[in-house]
């Protein structure tokens, strides 16, 4: 019996599939793993990098070609659900491991460690490590995570996991066959991988291993950052209303306390997209001038990735002066160094301060030419309400 299968679905990532198999290709194990790779029919040149994978390594890899013209629809939206689900179906591995075509892995011996644990301990039905999450800077995944790895523990229970999902979807190896067939409810809901987790955590004990050794990628096109606020809270609550039924209200506290949680934080963000459709006039002048223009966000912390959100014209790139960020990107938006700046047109410009630093950067820019409220606009100063 094969040992592992690492489940790999994929769509529109040319520019990350052959890092993620190369990643897998390098795990250094003493038994026998495959991996099976769901093409979901991208329109990018992610089939073809597939299937050179395919041909290369025939032994080790398997590729199932789906058509986009039947993919699955949730909510109105085309998902990846079929196509994942297909994936499960044909894994023959004692133990399954996923790893999106976007994300990769970073230890060579991250499926050894965890199928070591997994063999020597039956009452754990799921092993996971922390991951890096990154989107051109480097910090570790999944906020939500945090105040439950602060309790020190070395493993987790289905209650801990009903509260949110902190799994990190390319850190995650389980039992495979545990749950049968797969429940109707699981298709009418946007939470694959926390719903899949839930159903396998009611088998077992889940471990955690304190090491990063997997990357989760976060750009336009992730299936979940890319979805609207509307849509994410929407969601959110009939997943969560949904499994405390399910469960026959027996986690009611815990599922409660997470609704309450997800409330807080859905209506700070509802509430800084009311703030922006208010804005006063002469924020909406400001948007109406620079429409037309090359729009540059310079400042690339929390106030700056707002401002990208918030705003409702195109960003052409991120600039800050911290050199090694030049090159990386965020919500896949290149950082340039500032001097690049310089070598534009002014007049076709719109740099947009938003940063803290914002009286030295107005400074700066005018050192380099440029003028304020014609070129340059310190959003920070004048604006700060856009940031609270």
């Amino acid at each position: 019996m094969m040992k592992v299968s690492v489940v790999v679905p994929t769509y529109n990532h040319e520019k990350y599939i052959a890092v993620c198999l190369d990643s897998i290709l390098c795990q250094n194990t003493n038994f026998d793993y495959e991996i099976l790779i769901g093409e979901d029919d991208s329109s990018d040149g992610t089939r073809d990098i597939v299937k050179k994978y395919v041909r290369d390594y025939p032994s080790k890899i398997k590729a199932f070609y789906t058509d986009r013209k039947h993919v699955s629809y949730f909510a109105g939206h085309p998902n990846g659900g079929d196509n994942f689900i297909n994936l499960l179906k044909n894994a023959s591995g004692e133990y399954i491991s996923l790893c999106d075509g976007d994300d990769y892995w970073t230890n060579n011996s991250k499926l050894q460690q965890q199928v070591d644990f997994l063999d020597k301990n039956s009452d754990f039905s799921i092993c996971f490590h922390n991951a890096i999450r990154t989107d051109g800077t480097e910090h570790v995944l999944y906020s939500q995570i945090e105040d439950i790895l602060k309790s020190g523990k070395a493993f987790f229970e289905l209650e801990d996991l009903l509260k949110s999902n902190f799994i990190p979807t390319a850190s995650v190896v389980f039992r495979n066959k545990l749950i049968g067939e797969l429940p109707d409810w699981y298709f009418k809901f946007a939470f694959g991988d926390w719903s899949l987790h839930i159903l396998n955590a009611m088998h077992g004990k889940i471990k955690y291993i304190d090491e990063p050794m997997s990357v989760y990628r976060i750009h336009n096109s992730s299936s979940w950052s890319s979805k609207n606020l509307e849509y994410r809270y929407k969601s959110m609550m009939d997943f969560q209303f949904f499994i405390n039924r399910f469960f026959d209200f027996a986690y009611d506290d815990v599922i409660k306390e997470s609704i309450i949680k997800n409330n807080v934080y859905f209506i700070k963000e509802f509430e800084a997209l009311r703030r922006a459709f208010e804005a006063p006039k002469d924020f909406l002048e400001l948007l109406k001038k620079i429409s037309k223009k090359k729009i540059v966000v310079f400042g690339i912390g929390s106030c700056g990735q707002k401002i990208h959100r918030l705003l409702p014209v195109q960003v052409s790139y991120f600039s800050d002066n911290d050199s090694l960020k030049w090159g990386q990107t965020v919500s896949g938006i290149v950082i340039k160094d500032p001097l690049e700046i310089a070598k534009e047109k002014k007049d076709e410009l719109a740099i947009l301060i938003c940063s803290t630093y914002c009286t030295e950067i107005a400074e700066q820019l005018t050192e380099m030419g440029f003028e304020e409220n014609e070129h340059y606009w310190n959003l920070y100063s004048t604006h700060k309400w856009l940031f609270e």
